[in-house]
């Protein structure tokens, strides 16, 4: 267990070099390419109704309907058939809870929901420029990410001396679609579509114009950050939960940073699409976690 460990660590702490090298290199070209330079910041008129609304609407979706859902079914649940309904059931929870965003955010279209996706000006710029600007951030959000996860993972190897740690969750339903082609479009759309469009939506959108209102840009990113981060905790992930957590956190600032450069949803939208799908073709061809 010791050898084990010690080669972990020696790989974890080679990790953490090369992604700190290449994490100077991309940001450093960022920063001379005049990136990081934000605009005066707009405030949306986003209400505390609103932000209670969204959440309360989500939580009863996942929670309550979900916990409804598997105690329905929960009788008739084998070894054979658990991952098939757990896809069919994230994948309709999913849709679900996005037509209930749909049907309240109509009615305030106008003041909120417009403003929220893209705020328009002399100086924006099209909806397609903002995708490949957040397909393109990529580039340099995922070094910042592997490189505090590598931090983070040696902190668990040498403090708490463990070398196998759990999956995230959404790893596990990835695995578990991979086990039928019906089931993997399902589980793609789930992760690289959904949740990308569901957690913006709820965190950049609702949670962070709604801080930004009250407390100012900076307070707003660090905050919704912390709140992205901890609502991917999950008592499950055990000690992952330190890796994750922090590593998330990061991505967090980073895609608040970005709504607000681009003051635009669709760029952090496209970002957290892009760094969900590399996750799953890393599952796919390198068996990655």
């Amino acid at each position: 267990m010791d050898e084990t460990l010690s080669k972990l660590i020696y790989h974890e702490q080679i990790s953490a070099i090369l992604f700190f090298i290449a994490m100077l290199a991309t940001s450093g070209i960022a920063y001379l390419k005049g990136f990081y330079r934000l605009e005066k910041s707009k405030i949306i008129n986003v209400r505390i109704v609103d932000v209670i609304t969204a959440f309360l609407l989500y939580l009863f979706v996942s929670l309550v309907i979900g916990s409804l859902c598997v105690s329905l079914f929960k009788k008739h649940l084998t070894s054979g058939n658990i991952a098939a309904f757990t896809i069919y059931l994230s994948f309709a929870l999913s849709i679900f809870t996005i037509v209930l965003f749909g049907i309240y955010f109509y009615f305030i279209k106008d003041t909120i929901l417009k403003p929220i996706f893209k705020i328009k000006s002399k100086t924006s710029e099209s909806i397609f420029y903002d995708g490949i600007i957040g397909i393109l951030s990529w580039l340099i959000v995922f070094p910042m990410i592997s490189f505090i996860s590598s931090l983070l993972q040696l902190f668990i190897y040498k403090v708490f001396k463990v070398f196998e740690l759990p999956n995230q969750v959404a790893i596990d339903l990835m695995k578990l679609s991979l086990t039928h082609p019906i089931y993997f479009i399902m589980g793609f759309f789930q992760i690289v579509i959904f949740a990308p469009v569901l957690e913006e939506f709820l965190f950049r959108g609702v949670l962070h114009n709604f801080i930004k209102k009250y407390l100012g840009r900076v307070c707003a990113i660090v905050l919704t950050s912390l709140a992205f981060a901890f609502f991917h905790y999950v008592h499950t992930q055990k000690l992952s939960n330190i890796t994750i957590i922090g590593s998330i956190f990061v991505l967090g600032c980073f895609l608040s940073f970005l709504y607000e450069r681009q003051k635009s949803l669709y760029a952090p939208i496209f970002l957290h699409m892009t760094f969900n799908f590399i996750t799953v073709l890393n599952l796919i061809f390198i068996k990655g976690t």
